[in-house]
């Protein structure tokens, strides 16, 4: 079956010259017709179809890359592992041995045709290359989730580039030694009775602010019932063996679980009161809350649970793309999923600045909002005191 987003044919002669320039610099003992049969017997697809294309070889460098781009594009989903389409899998092999442009144009290649099929994959080559969502690049279906929202930002491609463009690689340490030490604040919000996760994180004493929708998914149901099945649980990360931290976990005080809340339709934040002993607990701290108002081109970075997984950090430099204080709202190209409801948005001096709530696709791309911190606060400072 063929790709259902083809390749066009000035992605395929993109495709040509990247193979072709790796063909080039294989050792002189393999030369590029070695380069060529080591990749075609590295790529997981059935064993007839790696001797036809072997011995389909005529040791041009240029020729052979073309031919085998075409006949990789054609073949559709691999049938010795349906998570890639067979151009996938060859790529997959490639991608790691290619300068970080190149690689970055293979990474785009295959998020926009789908030439994965297993959506963690998808993700995955999306935050290790930063490859924007956008319309150029939407071969598969952008997850939403939160509230509805009004766009107020750029919808014209070319307003979009400055939006979308890569960002530095060069990192601060300092700039990312305090984003472990703000990590300490953040966590995962599960359910015992309800299938949907969210983030959230303490901002004094026992006190943790996350949206109203993390706790009220549909009409109908009792805001203090959910509330009171929640779990609280801090200090979900990745160990060196790939497995998640224990963490530590708490429940909300029974009585009064909920201190303030706001609907969906207007600030969508609960104020949530922790069971006691987290104050005792360690390794856990609040993360302080700026009343600033972001402005447009400023950083900012969301600490999160994207799909319930282990914490991760979305960075953008110049994340904010709008910014609405009459509206509460501020607007933003900075990653999130479903799950990353209820995170904190930082400004590049580590406080936070607003609380994330949504994320809807449109014909240009990718959207994501915030609930700006200053709106929130005037309803919820004195419980800080």
């Amino acid at each position: 079956m063929s790709p259902s987003n083809p390749i066009s044919h000035q992605e395929i002669n993109a495709l040509t010259g990247i193979l072709a320039r790796r063909a080039f610099r294989a050792p002189l003992n393999i030369g590029p017709l070695g380069y060529y049969r080591s990749l075609i017997l590295k790529t997981n697809v059935p064993q007839s179809w790696q001797s036809q294309r072997a011995g389909g070889l005529v040791g041009d460098p240029e020729f052979d890359a073309r031919e085998l781009a075409n006949w990789a594009a054609e073949q559709g989903t691999n049938p010795a592992d349906a998570r890639f389409t067979v151009l996938g899998s060859l790529l997959s092999n490639v991608i790691n041995d290619v300068g970080l442009e190149d690689a970055r144009f293979l990474a785009a290649l295959i998020l926009a045709r789908g030439l994965y099929h297993d959506p963690r994959l998808q993700e995955a080559l999306r935050l290790r290359y930063k490859v924007p969502v956008h319309a150029e690049l939407a071969g598969a279906p952008v997850e939403e989730f939160g509230p509805e929202i009004e766009w107020f930002g750029p919808t014209e491609s070319v307003e979009l580039q400055f939006w979308t463009r890569p960002k530095p690689d060069l990192q601060d340490v300092g700039f990312l030694k305090r984003a472990i030490e703000r990590a300490a604040s953040v966590c995962r919000i599960e359910f015992g009775q309800l299938p949907r996760r969210g983030t959230g994180f303490l901002i004094a004493g026992n006190l943790v602010l996350t949206n109203y929708h993390v706790l009220m998914g549909a009409s109908g149901e009792d805001l203090l019932e959910n509330a009171r099945d929640l779990t609280l649980h801090f200090g979900k990360i990745t160990a060196p063996d790939g497995e998640e931290t224990m963490g530590q976990s708490f429940k909300l005080v029974g009585d009064q679980p909920v201190l303030k809340s706001s609907p969906v339709g207007q600030l969508d934040y609960a104020l949530l009161q922790a069971d006691p002993a987290i104050l005792g607990a360690q390794e856990i701290s609040p993360a302080p809350l700026s009343d600033e108002t972001p402005l447009k081109g400023m950083g900012l970075n969301i600490l999160q649970h994207p799909g319930g997984e282990a914490l991760k950090l979305a960075l953008s430099g110049d994340g904010v793309e709008s910014v609405f204080p009459e509206k509460g709202l501020v607007q933003y190209s900075t990653r999130a999923l479903g799950g990353s409801s209820g995170a904190p948005c930082f400004n590049d001096d580590w406080q936070v600045v607003a609380l994330h709530h949504a994320q809807r696709s449109r014909s240009f791309g990718t959207i994501r909002e915030g609930i700006l911190i200053r709106s929130i606060l005037p309803e919820i400072e004195q419980f800080l005191q």
